[in-house]
Formats: structure tokens, sequence, C-alpha cells
């Protein structure tokens, strides 16, 4: 096992993701909470494994509880595209989205907010075909889906309580909620 090192200016990572040869982390700035997404060589061949390709920095807060802020990851079926997702855990921040060029390791574009203040915006995947995003919102107790491309909303799903991530499966949605008053949680399918 090798442990990997991230940039100590951002190391209270998040949430991670892998794309080919590339680790995807999302960390917290810890000096003005906002989400920082770190690329990290692992490619276990070649001479860079192990070291960080890329930071990149977002305008996008972290709010809530400092080890507790929300960020959750996702990466297109295609490895072209990782969403990076913001939320809160305090009810005051809102839920902002953006895209990372996997070639050049850049943002596409601005933040979009795509989930208001107080819904708790938790996790984002990917559907099959990387053309919709879904976004849990533990607060309302829904599922958001979103044209992969544009963030605009296209759909809302009405899940269990508290739901936290989504995995689509062929045209149903698996949701895992995290029922406060139920410790063991429960798993929702819901037709896509």
């Amino acid at each position: 096992v090798d442990n990997i090192a991230l940039d100590v200016a951002y190391a209270i990572p998040r949430n991670v993701v892998v794309v080919g040869d590339q680790l995807y982390v999302s960390t917290q700035d810890p000096n003005d909470s906002t989400l920082v997404v770190q690329v990290v060589d692992i490619d276990e061949t070649g001479p860079g494994y192990g070291t960080i390709d890329a930071v990149i920095a977002t305008t996008m807060p972290l709010s809530g509880i400092y080890l507790l802020s929300q960020a959750g990851m996702a990466a297109n079926p295609a490895g072209t595209r990782v969403y990076a997702l913001s939320g809160d855990v305090d009810g005051v921040g809102t839920g902002q989205l953006v895209a990372i060029n996997t070639a050049t390791n850049t943002l596409i574009g601005a933040p979009v907010t795509v989930a208001g203040a107080g819904s708790n915006a938790a996790g984002v995947t990917v559907n099959s075909l990387g053309t919709e995003l879904y976004v849990t919102l533990t607060s309302t107790n829904q599922v958001l889906v979103l044209d992969a491309t544009t963030f605009t909303t296209t759909s809302t799903i009405t899940a269990g309580p508290a739901p936290i991530v989504a995995a689509p499966i062929g045209s149903d949605l698996y949701v895992v909620n995290a029922q406060p008053a139920d410790p063991a949680g429960t798993v929702l399918v819901r037709p896509v």
C-alpha cells in the first residue's frame, strides 16, 4: 500500500474519483473554505507516480461544519469530464457544480448554482451515457436530474428521507437514504 501526499495547503480531503491514470481529490482550502481539486498521477509505471499534476481552485464555498462539508464528485463514462459539487450541511450555502476538462485539468466555465440554500446538496453521479447528472438533496428528500452540459434541471425525483448518494444502473436509479431515525438507512429504486 502506498501513501500519496496531497498538497498540505489544501489537505482536507472530501471525495475522490479516478479517471485513467489520474486521481481527482476534492479538498477544502482551510483559509477560505472553498473547494480545491487536486489531480494526482497514479500511473505506477511512470516517473511521476504519486506527484500532484494540477491544483484546480474554484470559488465554490464549502459551507457547514468544517470537517463535515459536502463535496461530491463524479466522472463521465468517457473520462473527459469530472464533475465537482460543493454542498452544505448547515442550511446556509447553496449547491454549486462545476465541470473539469480532464485533458487540460482546467475548469469548463464558472460554477453554476444547482440547488438553493437549505437543500443540503450532498452527492453527484452521472448516467451511463454521460448526458445526465443526479444531485442528491438531503433536506428536501429529492434527487435533481440535470443536463450534463448546461446543468439545467430537467426533472426532480422524490426520494426517501435524507438521500445521500445515487447510482444509475440501466433504467433505474438507486438512492441511498440516511434516515436519522433509522441508523441502517434504506435504498430506494426509482425508474429514470
